[in-house]
């Protein structure tokens, strides 16, 4: 469910503030279903032929980039500390949201005159310094990005060479023009648990149409979650995602969204995946829109993502 906030996609959004997770509110309403796997969407630029997600990552479709072509991708989550996490369950997924996001590029100035002075986001993220409020930002192909929000498919919207994981997670990060960037991260079962998974699921869920707030911090480290692709090793090597350009996977699957998706899957135990698979999976239908690679005519790209722990 790629979208914006909680508010964009669930309209009558209410908020229960507590130390302690509560439920209360209204149903938040939800237009659309997965019902044919979004078949059926026939609204906003969902028939679109141009750059429309997901897709099946296929080896066969990496490009070379063109000469002078040059991908950036800097992650900047390590320090993010969000301590009220609004969790949203729309009846066909979960998202959550930080109530404090992280600063873009002038949206706060440290010294100077306002118009050349040094604004603390896009230093912080570019000179490699920690973010400190919401869940992080990045900074691609000359761009500041803020984590907007993350949220969950199972199973997996995008396929690699035809295999379909059991979850993806989305962290979608928003610009100041509003264009957003989402990294993509696979799940498949293993033996090991997988402790960001397990956060969220010690958390709970709130029931379908509902919204939940936790003011006390669930420790959610989005930094420790993506360093689980690296060896310990070898710190600071850069991650391999594949690249290309899409849309919202909801309607109205707006074609604004830069993909990154990264190479290699994590793996959770099969009670966790079943954990998400009850909240995500309704009457037998997951919440995924099925690939969709005859709409989409842009290259596929491998690129390095850089983190910053």
């Amino acid at each position: 469910m790629v979208c914006l906030r909680a508010a964009v996609c669930l309209v009558g959004l209410v908020a229960a503030v507590s130390a302690k997770p509560a439920v209360r509110g209204r149903a938040l309403q939800q237009y659309y279903t997965y019902g044919s796997q979004g078949d059926d969407w026939t609204f906003g630029e969902c028939e679109s032929t141009i750059r429309q997600s997901p897709i099946d990552l296929r080896s066969e479709d990496v490009d070379v980039p063109p000469v002078g072509t040059k991908f950036e991708v800097v992650l900047n989550y390590r320090y993010a500390n969000c301590s009220e996490v609004i969790i949203s369950n729309s009846g066909h997924g979960v998202q959550y949201d930080c109530a404090e996001l992280a600063l873009l590029p002038g949206e706060e100035e440290v010294g100077g005159d306002g118009i050349n002075g040094t604004d603390i986001a896009g230093e912080m993220i570019k000179q490699r310094s920690p973010l400190t409020a919401g869940f992080g930002g990045s900074y691609t192909n000359e761009t500041f990005y803020r984590v907007l929000q993350f949220h969950f498919h199972a199973p997996a919207e995008h396929r690699v060479d035809g295999n379909q994981p059991a979850l993806e997670l989305h962290i979608v990060h928003q610009a100041s023009d509003g264009s957003l960037m989402v990294l993509g991260i696979f799940y498949d079962v293993g033996r090991e648990p997988d402790a960001f998974l397990q956060r969220l699921i010690d958390a709970g869920f709130p029931p379908a149409n509902e919204t939940m707030t936790y003011t006390d911090p669930l420790g959610l480290s989005l930094a420790d979650e993506v360093a689980r692709f690296l060896p310990t090793e070898l710190p600071g090597l850069p991650l391999l995602a594949y690249h290309y350009k899409g849309s919202l996977t909801t309607p109205p699957c707006s074609e604004v969204v830069d993909w990154y998706v990264v190479r290699g899957t994590l793996t959770a135990t099969r009670a966790q995946l079943d954990a998400f698979d009850d909240v995500l999976i309704t009457e037998g239908e997951g919440n995924f829109r099925d690939v969709v690679n005859d709409q989409n005519v842009q290259d596929l790209y491998f690129t390095t993502v850089t983190t910053l722990f």
